[in-house]
């Protein structure tokens, strides 16, 4: 069997990558002894030991690959029953807590992945921020999306915008957002900076939304702020969220925050989001994860990929939404 096929095959991504970590046959890491693994999975582990960090051999341990080490202990135990109980592995607990990943119940949204944060020319740019963490977010973006469209998962964009009269914009926001030398409603090469309607405004064509997609206009950072995404995903029968876009300290953490408040469980996708600064990014997920993974849980696309791969290609229905 390749490597690329036992990774995603009867044990889980995360199974080659925890045994790596497990060292020489019938060693020990972690409190796990390589020989509680099945044998195929032991000779891999033997195979594949790498060194100082166990999951990205030759390069130095990132923030993420601190925490799986923490978590190490059930790490190997989660991934060895995942064909069993069909969850996301995820950091500090798979997701979903509270049963197993159900596709009825699950939406996929993709925050503000819009000209004006994605684009130099944009509200983002005109703020002198860098917009190529954005950019390189979205061809793993692309691949969640497909996967969860041929699945018949929900997919939900927001728009984070401002009516032309700037009735809708706080004498707060306006005031800070001209601190940093881009004032919402202010003239751009795409427009007038955050206001509805104005191609800057418009999510990139390479996501553009698609017949049975929703989209969400909201007025803040947050998606359930002053719009009707509640009310929408309670009649959907959605329960869990999946959150992609930007930015991860801002947007997506409120929305974060305001999904885990009214009862969702929540899943953020650190590849799969972004800040202008690296830094700002690792902080934001950290805030996530805080308390237990109070606010959320975080993963990897290949993590969630892998999972959704044990579904096989079976579509639902008929979408919901025409």
């Amino acid at each position: 069997m390749s490597a690329r096929r036992f990774t995603e095959g009867r044990y889980g991504l995360f199974a080659v990558r925890s045994a790596r970590r497990i060292g020489p046959l019938g060693g020990t890491a972690g409190g796990v002894r390589c020989t509680s693994l099945p044998r195929r999975m032991r000779l891999r582990a033997c195979s594949s030991a790498s060194g100082a960090n166990p999951f990205n051999a030759g390069k130095p341990l990132t923030a993420r690959d601190s925490a799986r080490t923490r978590f190490w202990p059930t790490m190997i135990r989660r991934r060895y029953t995942a064909r069993t109980s069909m969850k996301v592995f995820a950091l500090p607990y798979d997701f979903p807590i509270t049963g197993t990943f159900s596709v009825a119940s699950t939406a996929l949204v993709i925050i503000d992945m819009q000209r004006d944060f994605c684009d130099p020319r944009g509200y983002m740019g005109t703020r002198g921020a860098d917009v190529g963490p954005a950019r390189a977010i979205v061809p793993r973006i692309q691949r969640v999306r497909e996967r969860a469209a041929a699945l018949g998962i929900l997919v939900i964009h927001t728009r984070e915008g401002h009516r032309a009269d700037l009735a809708d914009l706080p004498k707060s926001k306006r005031l800070k957002t001209a601190r940093s030398g881009a004032e919402i409603g202010s003239p751009g090469p795409l427009g007038r900076l955050l206001v509805r309607g104005e191609p800057g405004w418009q999510i990139i064509d390479e996501l553009t939304p698609r017949g049975g997609e929703i989209v969400i206009d909201k007025p803040g950072t947050g998606a359930f702020h002053a719009t009707d995404l509640d009310h929408v995903l309670s009649v959907s029968g959605i329960s869990a969220l999946i959150l992609t876009g930007v930015t991860t300290g801002v947007c997506v953490n409120s929305t974060a925050r305001e999904a885990s408040d009214r009862g969702y469980e929540v899943l953020v996708l650190e590849d799969c989001c972004a800040e202008p600064d690296a830094g700002d990014h690792e902080a934001a997920l950290r805030l996530l994860r805080i308390e237990g993974g109070y606010l959320a849980a975080t993963a990897r696309s290949d993590d969630l990929l892998a999972a959704l791969e044990t579904l096989g290609t079976v579509r639902m229905p008929a979408a919901r939404h025409a």
